[in-house]
């Protein structure tokens, strides 16, 4: 969920990039398959709620991308990224 962010910059994320970085992560990655439901263990991540799904688990995925953004004209970067819960087991 794109918090406050118009409409053409919601959609192309969410069509355009996303699935690009999806698709590029597939291509990229090879992982032994999650096999219990992924859960959060926090309700918020950045000051951002976590997705009630996400709280609750969901089956038969490895990552979940939670995308936020802020108009911040100072910082001297265009993207960061960062995990909002770990695996308990890895680390990862």
């Amino acid at each position: 969920m794109l918090w406050n962010l118009s409409e053409p910059y919601r959609q192309y994320i969410e069509y355009v990039v996303m699935p690009a970085a999806i698709e590029w992560m597939q291509m990229t990655y090879s992982v032994i398959p999650y096999t219990n439901p992924l859960k959060a263990t926090q309700t918020t991540c950045n000051s951002k709620p976590v997705p009630a799904e996400v709280n609750t688990g969901v089956a038969d995925i490895d990552l979940y991308i939670i995308v936020n953004w802020v108009n911040a004209t100072s910082s001297s970067y265009v993207a960061k990224a960062g995990a909002c819960t770990l695996d308990a087991t890895t680390g990862r």
